[in-house]
């Protein structure tokens, strides 16, 4: 049984859980809906934008010319994967996502390379008790390895982390047999934690998953905005 302290600590936590969930229905966020950069790559400009129903056609596009890629690390509901890239299942994502937004419980963007949807990038299952938050994105394969994952990463993490309710930390689950990602964000200054076994359900069953992550603090804040000065190419 319960001492009367214990179920006073429990009841104090569920009801602050309770009051951070209530204040977002009430006060619903706006900021984060806008665009974020531009920022000069060499492949083009990369702005993160919140997402809209009228990308539909262009984030259908992407999807299904990178579906080799993403069907692994994003898989369907059904055995079909490219039924499941159509504009009902973008407007249903969309207003999930906005909606999730405007609770102060995720920041979803559109990655777009001169105007053109080329990727996502997000930030979403916040917590609001303890100010963390799960990144995941993916970058259209035509616009790899041209700093365009990179750009996007340090817009998003700096809005996060300068917003007017921002993270603590962000973390970075990466399957252990996809490097680049991993080295992409120890590059931007995350650090790997642990290793968890089979946490994440993919088209060839369960994998590994390397947790990385970016605290919030003024040092990592000042380096995430250099490297985005260093990345931006003079016009």
């Amino acid at each position: 049984m319960l001492s009367p302290a214990t179920v006073g600590r429990v009841t104090q936590v569920a009801l602050r859980r309770s009051t951070a969930a209530a204040r977002g229905a009430l006060r619903p966020q706006s900021w984060w809906n806008e665009t974020l950069g531009p920022v000069a790559v060499r492949s083009g400009v990369v702005t993160l934008s919140p997402p809209r129903l009228r990308d539909a056609e262009q984030w259908c596009a992407a999807r299904l010319a990178n579906q080799q890629r993403l069907e692994m690390a994003f898989p369907a509901e059904t055995s079909d994967w490219a039924a499941g890239q159509t504009p009902l299942v973008w407007t249903q994502r969309c207003i999930e996502l906005r909606a999730a937004a405007r609770r102060g419980l995720a920041y979803p963007y559109v990655i777009r390379l001169d105007g053109v949807v080329a990727g996502e990038y997000g930030i979403d299952a916040v917590d609001p008790e303890t100010g963390t938050g799960e990144q995941s994105g993916w970058v259209a394969a035509a616009a790899r390895g041209s700093a365009v994952a990179k750009a996007a990463t340090l817009l998003g993490v700096l809005r996060a982390f300068t917003g007017p309710d921002p993270l603590r930390r962000i973390v970075g689950p990466n399957a252990v047999d996809s490097p680049a990602p991993g080295i992409l964000l120890k590059n931007i200054g995350y650090q790997r934690e642990i290793v968890l076994t089979g946490l994440r359900d993919t088209s060839a069953g369960r994998k590994d998953h390397e947790v990385w992550v970016v605290h919030n603090n003024a040092a990592v804040r000042q380096q995430l905005r250099d490297q985005l000065k260093a990345l931006n190419l003079p016009s």
